[in-house]
């Protein structure tokens, strides 16, 4: 089937000033998008940049197994809390050592830079935004594993996060300035977390 969609789209190539290659593409393709800029077939633009959801279809599973390092590091906990003092940048490079998953964070381009680990291929880093609305979705695939939210000082981030803890795919590290405190549940977030709770430099090994 895949030899017949490929010949399909290699004849449409020839006939170019006839044939809408992107009409080919997505009858032969049908988890594409449909967009054309302007051909001989068409005279307007066909689709929109605009999209309802992330993915045609939502990619439920397979679901990010936990590295063995990662479950030592929590102790097989689904939760954890770290008081970051500022050192982002070593938190990411550390968890990313121990196989980290995804990291979620506000500036997904100052987060990149801290990449140093290259053996950690399967990293993701998300933004939130991009995190909630994949979750909504149920593409498990891209919001499973271990998980660590960069939050700082964002009350209505770690809200966010509490609203879905119970549906998540895996291991919630929660990676903050301060102890939060969180209305909703009338008890700061070290109080919430079902997990240890520690200040980064205990994980660096200073006192």
């Amino acid at each position: 089937m895949i030899i017949e969609e490929f010949l399909a789209i290699k004849s449409a190539l020839n006939k170019a000033s006839r044939v809408c290659i992107s009409d080919l593409f997505n009858s032969a393709y049908k988890l594409t998008d449909e967009y054309c800029s302007g051909c001989n077939s068409h005279e307007d633009i066909i689709g929109s940049a605009v999209r309802g959801k992330s993915l045609k279809l939502a990619v439920e599973s397979p679901i990010s197994a936990i590295s063995d390092e990662m479950k030592e590091f929590t102790d097989n906990q689904k939760e954890m809390m770290i008081y970051s003092e500022g050192q982002n940048d070593y938190l990411f490079s550390s968890l990313s050592d121990k196989g980290l998953d995804i990291a979620v964070v506000n500036d997904v381009a100052e987060f990149r830079k801290y990449t140093s680990c290259k053996d950690n291929t399967t990293l993701n880093v998300i933004s939130f935004e991009r995190f909630f609305e994949l979750f909504s979705e149920r593409n498990y695939f891209y919001t499973s594993g271990s998980i660590a939210f960069f939050i700082e000082d964002n009350q209505r981030l770690v809200e966010r996060i509490l609203s879905i803890r119970s549906k998540a795919k895996g291991m919630l590290i929660y990676i903050v300035n301060s102890d939060i405190f969180i209305p909703s549940f009338n008890k700061n977030l070290s109080e919430i977390v079902n997990g240890a709770c520690f200040n980064v430099n205990l994980l660096k090994g200073d006192s």
